[in-house]
């Protein structure tokens, strides 16, 4: 998994909006990763597991490029 405190506070943001916007997430979106952004963002891939759209290389940061728009 990606460590999202690793982030830049703009795209940590970006990620929260995203998060929050599927419902996953209810925290703030200042860019701040936490223990609420960390757990929308297990949520959200193991919803990817279980639709199997997680390949069988597990690329997680090409879900995350792919999440955030960027790829």
């Amino acid at each position: 998994m990606i460590a999202l405190s690793d982030l830049p506070p703009p795209l940590a943001s970006l990620v929260q909006r995203q998060l929050k916007a599927m419902g996953l997430y209810d925290g703030t979106t200042e860019g701040i990763p936490g223990p609420k952004t960390e757990a929308a963002y297990a949520a959200y891939l193991k919803s990817l597991e279980t639709k199997a759209a997680v390949t069988a290389t597990g690329n997680n940061v090409a879900m995350l490029e792919a999440f955030i728009g960027i790829a």
